[in-house]
């Protein structure tokens, strides 16, 4: 009998997270080809064609600004949902929520910008019940020898969102049905994932009849009688005044703002390329984070000569301290050695932050991991400051954004 049905758990789960990603990034790429598109044209004021989706640098910063206050507005809601309900309903909520705004994008675009602005407000709200449903998950579904894993796994929807939906956008950008489907696609699958999650998941391994009573042993072994219990109660005030925790809370700041930023802004800096050769570009980068993510996760659970904490002190140096460094070779080789070098030191920073050894999940472990929910979703808040500091960053240092790169 199969005895591993918490894999199927986490891997629609995975694919659940991502869709709730790929669904605000898709907007991303599509600017590139939105500003040429002439369907719903307007007449500028000298009476000749424009398109009505030429964002100015501002209106895209407010594109992006209207994800970062919906995550603002849903983050401790949503962990209060999933403290409350579990993940199964609230994770639910947050999908069709993501289903209902990313389907309709494209005809609030074509309306006005104030539409689409309140499109994009619900994704973020969508957007913000990731980080909660990973702690969730991973509490009840992960074996303590497996939790870096399933950490790790899980948390890497980021990239191999960004990676999927920046090929897929590219593809459809280019086809003969449009940058619209970029948006039509994602949400068919969007259905299809939430739909599989509805059937599978349940919060209560021991409640699940796919689960094996060898299953059941092995999801329970070491963990005390609080990580096994559904428990409402979270000490926010022991939590917030653990000095380890802050520190580990600003290392994920660090690496979601940087992470947030290229993710964001990756396939603005290569526009010189063309569509399909930006998507392809813009992908590599998150396909390699998405692998070392893997193998670090790997190596945070199964590698026994190093202790805990000196393992998470070695990878959040690799995973904060060399990006920092490479960051400033970036900016050295955007202006004054070539282009090429800089895309290489870029696919760089997107396998050195990857190194962190599931150091989100360590942080749970400095308190108690039944509590990861809560500690996540400061995380999640974390995501909302880098979609606001992402924009700021754009328009304080960006002048052109048809400068150069090659």
């Amino acid at each position: 009998m199969f005895t591993y049905y918490r894999i199927v758990i986490l891997i629609v789960s995975f694919f659940a997270l991502s869709a709730l990603s790929s669904n605000y990034l898709i907007i991303n790429l599509t600017f590139i080809c939105m500003q040429d598109d002439l369907k719903d044209g307007m007449t500028s004021a000298n009476q000749t064609l424009v398109s009505r989706y030429a964002y100015s640098p501002s209106e895209k910063s407010l594109i992006i600004w209207a994800v970062a206050i919906g995550t603002v507005i849903g983050t401790f809601p949503f962990n209060f949902a999933f403290i409350r309900w579990g993940a199964k309903i609230p994770f639910l909520i947050g999908g069709v929520l993501s289903i209902i705004s990313t389907g309709l994008t494209p005809l609030a675009a074509s309306l006005s910008l104030p539409f689409l602005l309140v499109l994009r407000l619900i994704q973020g709200i969508a957007y913000s019940a990731d980080f909660s449903a990973i702690g969730v998950i991973t509490l009840r579904w992960a074996p303590l020898d497996e939790m870096s894993i399933f950490i790790a796994v899980m948390t890497s929807f980021i990239s191999f969102s960004t990676f999927i939906t920046n090929s897929a956008s590219a593809w459809f950008c280019t086809s003969s049905l449009g940058w619209r489907w970029a948006f039509y696609s994602h949400t068919i699958a969007t259905v299809v994932i939430f739909s599989l999650w509805m059937l599978i998941y349940k919060d209560d391994p021991t409640k699940h009849k796919r689960v094996t009573r060898d299953e059941l042993k092995k999801l329970q072994k070491d963990k005390t009688k609080a990580e096994l219990e559904i428990d409402y109660f979270v000490p926010y005030t022991a939590i917030l005044k653990n000095v380890s925790v802050w520190v580990l809370w600003l290392n994920g700041l660090a690496l979601i703002s940087s992470l947030t930023f290229l993710i964001i802004y990756m396939p603005m800096y290569l526009h010189d390329f063309d569509v399909s050769t930006t998507g392809m570009l813009a992908a590599i980068g998150p396909l390699i984070h998405t692998l070392t993510k893997y193998v670090s996760g790997f190596f945070s659970d199964k590698v026994k000569i190093i202790s805990e904490n000196k393992k998470l002190q070695i990878c959040n140096v690799l995973a904060t301290g060399v990006p920092g460094i490479l960051f400033v070779l970036i900016g050295l080789a955007r202006h004054q050695w070539n282009g090429n070098f800089a895309i290489a030191l870029i696919f760089g920073v997107f396998f050195t932050m990857a190194a962190n050894c599931g150091g989100y999940w360590k942080a749970t472990t400095l308190i108690s991991r039944q509590y990861a929910h809560f500690v996540l979703s400061v995380i999640q808040f974390m995501k909302s400051v880098a979609l606001f500091t992402a924009p700021i960053k754009w328009y304080l240092f960006i002048r052109n954004e048809r400068g150069k790169l090659i």
